[in-house]
């Protein structure tokens, strides 16, 4: 492994480390912000070197059954070189990723890159459920391998696998992943929103080295940049537009002034995609990242190591259009309530509407549309239409697992149960993989104060109260420049997919699907794909997803012949 060295960068924090009683040794990914409080519990009285030393002397006295008093983003593999077993573990929001797979001479390889395991020996072939999931929602499951052969670890689990096999595994904090007690060193569990918020910047402002904030115009960064003036740190704030006073950066400029940070303004010149190094390093399959992509290697050209990011904002605190869509969801279970005639003659304005009305806004109010939050967030994420999805994947008939509710999410209306909804199908699936691939591609530490068990928790105790909306999330923290962020019109950075798909550089992506041996079609039925591409669709994400797709599993085939 390649250590960034965030904590004590010296070698002292070299890996693996060991416990004090010589019996677990552990190599890991990522960091154990509260590492201070839990050595205390432990007795630990040397953590020198990395925030790390706490796992394996955690497991050695007490087990994985402590595993909860944790509070950070890790995956780590522990090794009882006495009871000759090894454990996996992944944090319990999936910040980091784990995957396992089990070589013909029976050694058990993981790693935290899918493709470190892809690479090593014929990794099999790519599931169909997983091919129709990508079409249909442009990511895998965030519990989810593309290959027969490769397991993930899910998040919020641990494994433990001997020489026969895996023989057991179990929660760290619970089904739902936010339930149960807190790590040590949290907020309680009631304490006000702006005292958690605190809190959860505090503990990831932690790090021996320069650290950044990815600042935009909006309020979720900007509350980053909020509470680090509370907490007495300047930050240097990089705010990535095509030009100083474009885009974002006039907005996140105000931001920065109102809270005495530096701030720096990154305008991406030359090829800012590099396309081919983008895939290179794409662990899954994704229709998104290259946002992520573009600034992460600017953080890193600026010379930073670790940057805050206002990531799962929206999710925590009801920031999409959506969540105030919600409401008409009862609307609609009583309008499929109507008799057959009335009923009728809705079906029929519907059949009437023009084009430019959005198909997901027709799909919505017609009857058997989805009724429920799950379903309604599917809708709402959906790239391929789920039946064109199934089809192109050879799974015509058939209910994939993907589109049942998670576990007591149930079939209510409530901006709680949306907000686990978004957690579960975009923030887990898609925003923490393509951040976490994309920043260790270029060496830096994405820290997201949002995505945190106290944070979360926080906002889904708003949720149920009904407050959400970052309006509501502002006022909460009570902070009228913060206000004046919530107001205004919500940009973010974003990469012009489309057109650089019709004359830019993923423009040969898209040629390339031409090609009949193409390693998209080994997976996703021709004759539908090639329908896609001849459409006159103005959703370009579904031509992206099948370029996307082919363009990631081609450049798995260099990697083995790299290796």
């Amino acid at each position: 492994m390649a250590r960034l060295g965030i904590i004590a960068p010296a070698d002292a924090g070299n890996q693996p480390l060991f416990s004090v009683g010589g019996t677990i040794s552990t190599v890991f990914n990522g960091e154990i912000y509260n590492h201070r409080e839990v050595a205390r519990w432990l007795g630990l009285s040397d953590t020198r070197g990395s925030d790390g030393r706490v796992i394996p002397q955690l497991l050695e006295d007490h087990g994985s059954h402590e595993l909860w008093r944790l509070r950070g983003m890790y995956a780590f593999a522990a090794a009882d070189v006495q009871r000759q077993r090894i454990l996996l573990a992944r944090d319990p929001l999936g910040i980091k990723p784990l995957y396992w797979r089990r070589l013909s001479d029976g050694t058990v390889a993981f790693a935290s890159e899918l493709r470190a395991l892809a690479a090593i020996t014929p990794h099999g072939s790519m599931r169909a459920a997983a091919v129709a999931r990508f079409l249909h929602l442009g990511a895998l499951g965030g519990n989810e391998s593309p290959f027969d052969g490769i397991q993930a670890v899910p998040a919020n689990t641990w494994i433990e696998i001997d020489a026969s096999g895996e023989r057991a595994r179990g929660t760290i904090v619970g089904p739902d992943r936010l339930g149960g007690p807190l790590p040590l060193g949290a907020p309680e569990r009631n304490a006000p929103l702006r005292t958690t918020l605190l809190d959860a910047v505090a503990v990831h402002l932690g790090a021996d080295v320069p650290t950044a904030l990815l600042l935009s115009s909006g309020i979720d960064s900007a509350a980053i940049a909020w509470a680090a003036r509370e907490l007495g740190s300047t930050l240097t704030c990089l705010t990535i537009a095509p030009g100083p006073r474009q885009g974002e950066a006039p907005g996140a400029a105000a931001i920065a002034a109102a809270f005495s940070h530096h701030h720096q303004v990154v305008t991406v010149g030359g090829d800012p995609l590099d396309i081919e190094s983008f895939f290179g390093h794409m662990q899954r399959p994704s229709i998104d990242g290259l946002n992520t992509w573009i600034v992460c290697r600017a953080v890193r050209d600026h010379g930073f190591k670790v940057a805050l990011s206002g990531l799962g904002g929206d999710e925590a605190f009801g920031g999409y259009s959506h969540f105030r869509q919600l409401p008409a969801l009862p609307v609609l279970r009583a309008l499929d309530r109507l008799p057959a005639g009335p009923r009728r003659w809705v079906d029929q304005q519907l059949d009437l509407l023009p084009a430019r009305v959005p198909a997901k806004a027709k799909t919505l109010v017609a009857l058997g549309g989805p009724r429920s939050v799950w379903e309604f967030d599917l809708l709402h994420r959906s790239v391929w239409p789920l039946e064109r999805a199934l089809a192109g994947a050879g799974l015509v008939g058939t209910v994939p697992d993907h589109v049942q509710p998670p576990e007591g999410l149930g079939d209510g209306c409530s901006s709680a149960a949306l907000t686990r909804a978004e957690v579960e199908s975009y923030l887990s699936a898609t925003l923490l993989p393509d951040a976490d691939g994309f920043s260790m591609a270029s060496s830096v530490e994405l820290r997201v104060p949002f995505v945190d068990r106290c944070v979360l928790a926080a906002g889904l105790r708003a949720a149920e109260d009904g407050r959400v909306g970052k309006i509501r999330f502002a006022r909460a923290v009570g902070d009228r420049r913060l206000l004046r962020a919530a107001r205004g019109p919500k940009q973010g950075f974003t990469v012009g997919v489309q057109q650089e798909m019709d004359a830019g550089p993923l423009s040969v992506y898209v040629r390339a699907l031409a090609d009949p041996t193409a390693a998209v079609w080994s997976y996703v039925d021709p004759v539908i794909g090639r329908r896609v591409l001849e459409s006159n669709s103005r959703r370009w994400a579904e031509i992206w997803a099948i370029a996307s797709l082919n363009a990631w599993l081609e450049s798995l085939e260099s990697d083995k012949f790299d290796h």
